[in-house]
């Protein structure tokens, strides 16, 4: 069978299992890290993408920056063990994420970008704690781009304002979704703390 190439910011492999082709639950494959010489080709893959959807009729493309996968895995240090300029601290883990959405902004105009996060979101092996240290500061780099919007999945942190701290962050629209309701979603509106409900 076809083994396809499973690349991550540092060779660590996901500790939750995902459905197979057959829908039966099955271990993740062990990645390698991607080379710091890969990363131009990697850009112009989520370029090429972008404008392949937009060629296809689409408004545009929203970059998936949550849940484990491939760019909150580079924001996030329990995946990311890097020791070069897109590992450690946190200006060096947004660094690709940063990079990805000013490559698509590029490709296909700002407006029709926009990215998801879930900040605190421990899905397929991510470290939930301290995501403000993280979230604030990738936020705030990415709103000089001029981006579509912000979609968060609030994961209603007991010690986290998330909508808060995005509206600090970030001035663009923001879109929240998570456990929300008619009634709950209205309020949310209607007090400002985001702009549209998912």
């Amino acid at each position: 069978g076809f083994e396809a190439d499973v690349i991550a910011p540092s060779a660590i492999p996901c500790p939750s299992q995902v459905p197979g082709p057959d829908g039966v639950p099955a271990d993740c494959a062990m990645p390698r890290a991607i080379a710091v010489e890969e990363i131009p080709a990697l850009l112009a893959e989520y370029a090429q993408a972008a404008r392949n959807a937009v060629a296809a009729g689409l408004d545009g493309v929203e970059l998936h920056c949550a849940s484990g996968y491939l760019i909150n895995q580079f924001l996030n240090p329990a995946s990311n063990q890097r020791t070069d300029e897109y590992g450690g601290p946190v200006e060096n883990r947004i660094r690709l994420p940063i990079a990805v959405l000013g490559a698509l902004a590029d490709a296909i105009g700002p407006g029709r970008v926009g990215f998801r996060i879930s900040p605190g979101n421990p899905y397929n092996g991510m470290d939930p704690s301290d995501p403000a240290a993280t979230f604030g500061p990738f936020v705030k780099a990415a709103d000089p781009l001029g981006l579509a919007y912000l979609h968060v999945v609030d994961m209603d942190l007991p010690d986290l304002d998330t909508l808060a701290l995005l509206r600090a962050n970030f001035s663009g629209p923001i879109v929240t979704n998570n456990a929300l309701k008619a009634d709950s979603a209205a309020a949310v509106l209607a007090a400002g703390r985001a702009d549209a409900v998912s």
